[in-house]
């Protein structure tokens, strides 16, 4: 018999619900690949010496130069950003002022939620409870869009992350 005073237990909402086995798997190479990729950008690149940098908002033609004159160049895209402020994480796909040509590669990272059913990727902003869960939202994003690594880029509480492919010395 129906009894409406008997509490039904809720059903197990989306954020809650286990991730497949799949979907454990890629989040562990993500995870297991990212460091070193952000290492090899360091050893090979030397992403943190640089003196300036610039992206091309229309091609995604970017470019930087280093403390001892050297340059290379990348393709790049918006994966997005990290507002310290208010501890917020702010995917490029979802930013009003990113033009798709420069935002794919977040847009991969929709499309992996999509096919693994990681929930939590839906959000279009993600409160960020530490600095490693940045670490984690990059990595899943590099492993999504195929990128040899990300370079983060500082400026006042925003930073913005960019995914970087097909890196080419200039000079």
């Amino acid at each position: 018999m129906f009894n409406i005073f008997k509490k039904k237990k809720p059903p197990e909402t989306q954020a809650e619900a286990p991730l497949s086995a799949e979907a454990d798997k890629f989040i562990d190479t993500a995870l297991a690949e990212y460091r070193p990729k952000q290492e090899a950008m360091e050893r090979e690149w030397r992403i943190s010496s640089h003196t300036e940098f610039e992206m091309d908002p229309d091609t995604g033609q970017f470019s930087i130069t280093l403390s001892d004159g050297a340059s290379w160049q990348a393709d790049a895209q918006i994966l997005g950003s990290f507002n310290d402020e208010n501890q917020t994480w702010q995917w490029a796909w979802s930013h009003p002022d990113c033009a798709e040509a420069v935002s794919r590669d977040s847009g991969m990272v929709r499309e992996v939620r999509q096919r693994l059913g990681i929930c939590y990727l839906v959000s279009k902003i993600h409160r960020v409870p530490h600095a490693k869960a940045v670490d984690y939202l990059c990595a899943i994003g590099a492993k999504a869009s195929g990128a040899a690594g990300v370079f983060p880029s500082q400026d006042g509480p925003l930073t913005m992350f960019f995914t970087l492919k097909n890196l080419r010395w200039t000079q």
